[in-house]
């Protein structure tokens, strides 16, 4: 009797580690949906970046697990080492085991017609897979009781659904402010006209935030970063704390391994607004420009423009500059040498800023200017309006990575010339053609260098200039599809309508 005893208790005994050895399994994958997205790509590009940084002098078991709808469209995120999963957002089955195994998820809505079923299914199937934690990204102005601004209105439908469904698990929702690397496709009106046209009308104010420090609060969130930082340090535990559930001889073991954080209780049910530090109208960004592209005259200045036609310059830019015709991301119907060449079917001098080091003078100038307001400013809790819950706030923002103006000015010093003088050459990286991601497959060959004739290079992608150099390529109209397009132009008419609202932290309904 007494053996069976032991061996039923060493079962016991052996089945408990072998539950909490899975539950620790199942803590270490973080699935990011819409990772073919522009917010998708950056936020998970940062998390692969800074949890390799931060685990590097100690054990690393994180897993980023990202969806997209084709592999082709996160190749870099792979090579970075996120695990990809292609899935049909209409799929059920699919979803579930795109989420399965997954306790902490962050939610992105995508930019398709069907938004709003895409995203009510992965809510559906995050609550089946039992994800306990879910932070979910939405824009400034879903709360707006204005019934014209319907892509917004999406936003806030699954905002609720999110608070309906999700009973097993927390959540906790970032709004976000217009980013300002969108005014990237402002880049040719600026150059070109010396026009800034906006839909925000004269008055209209609102707080351009950089993505960059939103992929850092989005850091700090899932890995328990902030104020809580110095005081883990204090007690020897690393940054990205291991679960409060273990025992006290297993935070000794694990103390330096690198894990999510779970979602603090005081982020759960919270909404944060996060916008920059200063909120600016459409006079004052033109004027941020000028300031930083001619001190002597106006060479840049603000125009009023109506909905229709801030969305016909999209539409061009789209048209022009590279981007699909088609709402969705790919044109299911056509193969995939047409997709490809389409791709690449437009050519422009406007360069993304992500990766290139190209980037056009008037819109660095910006992002100078503005990162140079929020270092003027007196801090972010006195800007935002951090009157509510500020201990839960500054846990998500502290340390957050506010964009220093001295690189944007050294590239709008050096882009000056170039545009002054009427020249492409002015731009950053002119003895750095390539950037830290991999470029090999893309390179030149001698074959390549040797072409006079100012043809495509390998691949078609390679371009050479006039002056005998080569620069790679990417539309920026690849970005804009027709969702995207009024979402953006909805966001500018609710700036215009004057209803913005700074206040960072709200407390949601229980």
């Amino acid at each position: 009797m007494q053996a069976s005893q032991r061996t039923t208790q060493t079962n016991q005994a052996d089945g408990n580690r072998t539950n909490q050895q899975e539950s620790l399994n199942r803590r270490h994958i973080l699935t990011i949906t819409s990772g073919d997205t522009f917010l998708g790509r950056c936020i998970a590009a940062y998390l692969l970046k800074e949890s390799e940084r931060d685990g590097r002098s100690r054990h690393h078991e994180c897993r980023i697990r990202v969806l997209c709808r084709h592999d082709s469209d996160c190749d870099s995120l792979r090579d970075m080492g996120a695990e990809i999963f292609v899935t049909d957002y209409e799929d059920c089955e699919e979803l579930r085991e795109a989420f399965c195994d997954s306790e902490y998820a962050i939610f992105i809505p995508d930019m398709s017609r069907k938004r709003v079923r895409h995203g009510e299914a992965v809510i559906k199937a995050m609550e089946q897979e039992n994800v306990c934690h879910v932070l979910m990204m939405s824009s400034l102005g879903a709360e707006t009781d204005e019934k014209h601004l319907k892509k917004l209105h999406e936003y806030r439908r699954l905002e609720k659904y999110l608070e309906e469904s999700l009973t097993k698990g927390k959540w906790c929702i970032f709004r976000l402010d217009f980013f300002q690397q969108l005014f990237m496709f402002w880049a040719q009106m600026i150059q070109e006209e010396g026009i800034l046209a906006l839909n925000t009308g004269h008055d209209g104010r609102f707080a351009p935030v950089n993505i960059c420090d939103i992929c850092r609060a989005t850091y700090n969130t899932v890995t328990g970063r902030g104020r809580r930082d110095d005081r883990n340090r204090a007690q020897g535990y690393a940054v990205g704390q291991p679960s409060t559930s273990m025992t006290s001889d297993q935070r000794t073991n694990d103390s330096d391994t690198f894990r999510w954080a779970p979602l603090d209780n005081r982020h759960h049910k919270k909404i944060y607004r996060l916008t920059g530090p200063v909120a600016v109208n459409g006079e004052d960004i033109a004027q941020m420009i000028n300031r930083v592209v001619d001190n002597d005259y106006d060479v840049v200045r603000f125009e009023s423009i109506s909905c229709e036609e801030m969305k016909k310059e999209l539409e061009r830019i789209r048209r022009e500059h590279g981007g699909r015709r088609h709402d969705d991301w790919r044109d299911e119907d056509r193969n995939d040498n047409d997709r490809r060449n389409e791709n690449w079917r437009y050519r422009s001098s406007i360069q993304t800023s992500q990766g290139q080091g190209n980037i056009q003078t008037a819109i660095s100038g910006l992002q100078a200017a503005l990162a140079s307001v929020q270092l003027a400013s007196a801090g972010l809790q006195a800007t935002v309006g951090m009157q509510r819950n500020e201990n839960a706030l500054q846990a998500v923002i502290g340390g957050m990575q506010i964009q220093t103006a001295i690189a944007g000015v050294q590239i709008a010093v050096a882009n000056v010339q170039g545009v002054t003088n009427g020249t492409t050459d002015g731009r950053r990286g002119n003895d750095r053609r390539w950037d830290d991601r991999r470029w090999d497959d893309r390179r030149q060959t001698d074959e390549d260098r040797s072409d006079r004739s100012g043809r495509r290079g390998r691949n078609g992608r390679n371009r050479k200039h006039r002056d005998g150099r080569f620069r790679h390529e990417k539309p920026i109209g690849r970005h804009l599809n027709e969702t995207k397009i009024e979402t953006i132009v909805e966001f500018l008419e609710f700036v215009k309508s004057g209803n913005a609202d700074f206040t960072s932290v709200k407390r949601c309904p229980n």
